[in-house]
């Protein structure tokens, strides 16, 4: 996602359609992404302040969770090969205002300190504040998907979109959230893999892109390679929650052995790729 203030706008001149994209804008509404400092581990979330007109409603059924890494590394596998998860029980709840709709995932475990759940919703919720939301013109739908939630720390994607009053299109959002259930802190990109490391693999031909199809990934390629080692470095370094005046411009979460992040591209390009990345060591 291309942020509204960012210093480091895109302005690549690559395709006459990303360039027009980018001329045209995107009315995104969050702030630049603070390249030069790195993201405290344990700093209190700040989240948008409630609407006295908003709602809340729980889903009559419980997510269903996919055994993540954690899963299969500690939790052994079953006979037909598959990881056995020991998760934990989570419920869906959605912040509902006008057109605002946000789902956020709740743990219904005696185990879990009640400050967790909290913590997942304000960290859901904080894309309110974010991307200046007017929860009285603009229209946002989020949806959360669970996948992992162990007795150790709970893994949780968020997918949607959302359409600024006056906008010329819909502008797609991507975010994520891993907490440590023992800490209560978030866990960012630089826990799980070296940020110097991972900026060399998206500047090289073997950065793969798993929900992107062969003519995207390949134009996407070429538009990242714009910018240089010490860009995505940092931009790794203040990867995911939590959320300090300005949102993180890329996410991350780990999955069955492999790390996940999104990157920030023109709208022409979808707002943001997801790549994978899986260490040697696996």
């Amino acid at each position: 996602m291309i942020p509204k203030k960012s210093k480091y706008a895109l302005t690549v001149t690559l395709l006459a359609l990303s360039t027009a994209c980018l001329a045209t804008g995107c009315k995104k509404k969050h702030d630049k992404i603070n390249l030069s400092g790195s993201q405290a581990a344990e700093s209190t979330v700040q989240t948008a302040p409630v609407s006295t007109t908003a709602t809340e409603s729980e889903s009559s059924s419980s997510i269903t969770i996919e055994p993540g890494i954690e899963n299969a590394q500690s939790q052994g596998t079953s006979a037909g090969g598959a990881a056995t998860s020991l998760s934990l029980s989570v419920k869906t709840d959605t912040y509902q205002n006008g057109n605002v709709s946000i789902q956020y995932p709740v743990i219904s475990d005696n185990s879990v300190k009640p400050e967790i759940n909290d913590h997942l919703k304000d960290n859901a919720l904080s894309i309110l504040k974010a991307w200046e939301i007017d929860e009285a013109k603009d229209t946002l739908n989020i949806t959360c998907k669970v996948l992992s939630a162990t007795k150790n720390r709970i893994t949780v994607r968020y997918d949607g979109n959302v359409m600024t009053d006056g906008g010329i299109h819909p502008t797609a959002i991507f975010y994520t959230n891993t907490i440590s259930l023992s800490s209560g802190s978030d866990i960012g990109l630089s826990y799980l893999a070296d940020p110097a490391t991972l900026a060399s693999y998206v500047l090289s031909d073997d950065c793969t892109f798993p929900e992107t199809d062969a003519e995207t990934a390949a134009t996407a390629k070429t538009f990242l390679k714009e910018y240089d080692q010490s860009y995505y470095t940092a931009l790794f370094q203040n990867a995911d929650f939590p959320y300090q005046e300005t949102f993180p411009e890329c996410f991350s979460y780990e999955y069955e052995g492999s790390i996940y992040f999104s990157l920030p591209v023109a709208h022409a390009l979808g707002d943001y790729i997801l790549a994978v990345y899986t260490p040697e060591n696996k």
